[in-house]
């Protein structure tokens, strides 16, 4: 009797793994297709309007609404839950022709240092680096990191024409 109630629970078992494999074989595809998407070029320059434009993108290509809304889900899951779906997302948004993103310095950070004497900074996230430049631009000895390797890339180019020196760091994986 206890043979055949551990064989009961190991079939379960096995069922529930295999469904989950089968599952996430599926996350995967969905992630490639997105991948392939992205690389076609018709992405746009934010990332709200990336995901909103990839749902349009499926469900003009005969995907229903409510698949399409499941796959999004997916893409949304596995870009907030791996760094390279991070690099990927924001690699596409500094790439884009017209990037969706804001160029001047963040306001709280203007009103932060107006009556500051220049110091060293830290800009986490730095994207294209408005912020790092701003600093700069008022004297600080300003570092920027992110994990874009296209925003680093803007950023150097933004500093460059700006005629400032800024550090430029790349985001290492478990940081």
């Amino acid at each position: 009797m206890l043979q055949l109630r551990l064989r009961a629970i190991l079939l379960v078992l096995l069922t529930v793994v295999g469904r989950q494999a089968i599952a996430q074989t599926a996350d995967d595809e969905v992630w490639r297709q997105f991948v392939q998407w992205l690389s076609s070029g018709s992405a746009p320059g934010h990332p709200g309007a990336l995901y909103d434009a990839y749902q349009r993108f499926l469900v003009g290509a005969g995907v229903s609404e409510s698949e399409a809304v499941r796959r999004r889900e997916i893409v949304l899951q596995r870009a907030r839950s791996t760094d390279d779906g991070w690099r990927l997302i924001y690699n596409t948004v500094y790439s884009n022709s017209q990037p969706g993103f804001r160029t001047e310095p963040n306001a709280t950070l203007v009103s932060a240092i107006k009556e500051r004497p220049p110091g060293r900074a830290l800009d986490v996230g730095m994207g294209q680096g408005r912020n790092t430049i701003f600093l700069a631009l008022r004297g600080w000895d300003a570092t920027g990191f992110d994990l874009s390797d296209a925003g680093l890339e803007l950023a150097r180019r933004n500093a460059e024409k700006a005629g400032v020196t800024i550090t430029v760091e790349q985001e290492r994986e478990g940081l």
